[in-house]
């Protein structure tokens, strides 16, 4: 009987051998496989790359988060268990407010993009809740949400624990000043139809037209200090030196030239201050590791591990998509300038690093690093 290599050389050159048409029909169903794989992977891979990332995500953070508790301290301890011991007898539905937990959004620190996460994720004169969140977490069921223009309320409304958005102090004022420059909201609204309200236009723009064409230009005008006592209202503005009016932007006297460098770290401080009122339970929000942050927080108030939805693929008012005439641009000399006025940021800004129950030191000294790099020359505690 002859062998397969002998049987297949006696076949006509006119007819395929059987292993042959196998491999053939093998080839063609890959083909199709492969085409059919393709189409999936187009249509449905921007899904399949979230639920990836989601189930990474938690799954990562679970374990730190579980590597933290380790860390606690006996007060922490008491403290978490006094919340969630509350909070697991008062997760109402979505129609009602629950006051446990008060969100500090500080402007240009991400806090929009987490909105989308949360039941009451806007501001007070709107009708709540605002949004329906599918896998709703304990944040989002227990926070009121304050921003700029609910500032004043936060003296009213005493919490079990508060969640401030924060971000590098440089980084948050570079990106506050390009956004609210007249110039980059007058090609947001033409160009890319953004709505901005309440933007008074026509007052500032020849402010910043004879002043503060660029950030570097903001932070030249930073090299002197001078004193403000009263606040600059924009007619005033109209008339007073370009270092003045630099200089009263961080002192908390000229809110309207720009609302997010006015709402800063130390104003949103001063209500607990003002009332002697401590934050016992004190959770951030980092920019850089924002929803890391996010689903550590859930899991440190109660929430199963790997259960926190986290919207990575949500990112609001964020203009670097556009082409802006003005830019997050600096000199080192500049810098230099514009890192001295922030200074008192950043002491406040470390202070909620260093007191927040979901960071350990190597998250703190990780913050540190960062602002190294952004000011070089400004003195960051060890």
């Amino acid at each position: 009987m002859p062998t397969l290599k002998s049987r297949s050389r006696s076949r006509s050159h006119d007819k395929l051998p059987t292993n042959e048409i196998d491999q053939g029909l093998k080839k063609r169903w890959v083909y199709v496989l492969v085409v059919v794989a393709f189409v999936l992977v187009n249509l449905y891979s921007p899904v399949i790359l979230r639920t990836i990332l989601q189930v990474y995500q938690s799954s990562d953070s679970a374990s730190e988060s579980n590597g933290r508790l380790l860390e606690l301290s006996d007060e922490e301890k008491r403290i978490l268990q006094k919340i969630t011991t509350k909070i697991s007898g008062s997760v109402l539905p979505q129609n009602v407010t629950n006051t446990t937990g008060g969100f500090i959004h500080v402007g240009k620190t991400g806090g929009s993009t987490l909105t989308s996460v949360l039941r009451h994720g806007c501001h007070s004169f709107f009708e709540r809740p605002c949004h329906v969140v599918p896998n709703e977490s304990i944040v989002s069921k227990t926070v009121t949400y304050y921003h700029t223009p609910d500032w004043d309320r936060l003296a009213q409304q005493p919490h079990d624990y508060y969640i401030w958005t924060v971000r590098d102090p440089f980084a948050r004022t570079a990106s506050a000043f390009v956004y609210q420059h007249p110039f980059n909201v007058y090609i947001r609204r033409r160009q890319y139809k953004e709505k901005v309200y309440n933007f008074p236009m026509k007052k500032l723009y020849p402010i910043f037209n004879r002043c503060f064409k660029t950030l570097d230009s903001f932070a030249k005008a930073l090299k002197h200090q001078y004193q403000r006592k009263t606040n600059i209202s924009l007619i005033v503005a109209q008339s007073l030196k370009c270092e003045v009016l630099a200089n009263a932007m961080f002192q908390h006297k000229a809110e309207e030239l720009n609302q997010h460098l006015y709402y800063d770290y130390r104003l949103f401080q001063q209500p607990f201050e003002n009332n002697n009122t401590r934050q016992e339970a004190l959770f951030v929000i980092r920019t850089e590791f924002m929803w890391r942050d996010w689903v550590v927080i859930n899991e440190l108030l109660g929430q199963t591990p790997g259960t926190v939805f986290s919207n990575e693929t949500s990112q609001l008012r964020n203009t670097t998509k556009y082409a802006l005439p003005v830019k997050a641009v600096i000199g080192e000399e500049e810098r230099d300038y514009l890192c001295q006025s922030i200074a008192p940021e950043y002491r406040v800004y470390f202070d909620l690093l260093s007191n927040a129950i979901n960071l350990g030191p190597e998250d703190v000294n990780k913050m540190k690093e960062i602002a190294r790099k952004n000011c070089p020359k400004l003195e960051i505690p060890q």
